[in-house]
């Protein structure tokens, strides 16, 4: 079965492989092609610390998403490591423990001044897209708390943006170029990964357990939008553990939702999960 699943991988590796060069001769999702609310991971913990005194499965998912938030530094943290040490990359600058988001992008305005073209300046890119992403769930997370809790502490305090215009902020899923690899075929590669490079190994470790950690905090939101009030708001189907379709079939049939923000918050996610599942696909190049 092993050797089935690790064949499919590798003719859809090959096969993208050829679509891969075609969309870097067109276009690749680029930063720059985003606007996005944000968050920095410090102020979001601190608004939930002085915020969110309940212990209800929103408040729970809220930990989750912070939790999540954390783990993603170190993961990205690891990919820099080997990078720099591993890969004798040049681009990495000098951090600390954990890299942040503003010296991730460092790294990609290097090799983009660079005129690099390669694998590794994909990766590089598509994760900092990812980054933010998370990030911009993050701001619209605290953005619906505060609205549903009738918080007295002003989210301006705490966000790195202004609320953004939808139309703005949400871009149409069909614009956007993704590749894709699943949870189970990531897990296969990883599992099947033999190198003895330490970062390059954590970094798959950490992002595999990442997308458990991506799926635990969708199913908590999931579990929350089925108990909406407004039945366009629900999902169409409980379910013991959200998987990708899923979680795409409820941000596509959403629209209709009269809670607008937590109708955002639903579809900022798929933009999120997907772009995990693309730096993923990403990741098996290295």
């Amino acid at each position: 079965m092993k050797t089935a699943v690790i064949s499919v991988l590798f003719l859809f590796l090959i096969s993208d492989a050829v679509t891969g060069q075609q969309n870097r001769d067109r276009h690749l999702d680029h930063r720059d092609d985003f606007e996005m609310e944000s968050i920095s991971g410090g102020d979001f913990r601190t608004y939930i610390q002085n915020n969110i005194p309940e212990n209800d499965s929103w408040a729970v998912s809220m930990q989750t998403l912070g939790n999540f938030h954390n783990h993603m530094h170190e993961m990205m943290t690891h990919i820099a490591r080997h990078g720099s040490i591993e890969r004798g990359e040049e681009d990495i600058p000098d951090f600390d423990l954990r890299i942040s988001g503003g010296e991730w992008t460092e790294i990609r305005k290097g090799l983009e001044a660079e005129g690099d073209r390669s694998e590794w300046r994909e990766l590089i890119q598509i994760t900092e897209i990812m980054h933010d992403r998370v990030h911009h769930v993050m701001a619209k997370s605290l953005l619906y708390d505060h609205g549903i809790n009738n918080r007295t502490a002003d989210p301006s305090d705490y966000l790195r943006t202004e609320p953004m215009d939808p139309s703005v902020a949400i871009p149409d899923p069909a614009n956007l170029t993704y590749s894709h690899i699943s949870q189970n075929e990531f897990r296969e590669f990883v599992w099947d990964l033999s190198t003895d490079e330490e970062h390059k190994h954590a970094a798959f470790q950490a992002m595999a357990i990442f997308n458990h950690m991506l799926y635990d905090l969708l199913t908590q939101w999931h579990n929350i939008g089925y108990e909406h009030t407004d039945s366009e708001c629900r999902p169409a189907n409980e379910v013991p553990r959200v998987t990708s379709s899923d979680w795409t079939a409820y941000a596509s049939q959403i629209s209709g939702c009269s809670d607008d923000t937590w109708m955002e918050l639903i579809k900022i996610s798929e933009l999120m999960k997907n772009r995990i599942h693309h730096m993923m696909y990403k990741m098996t190049a290295l």
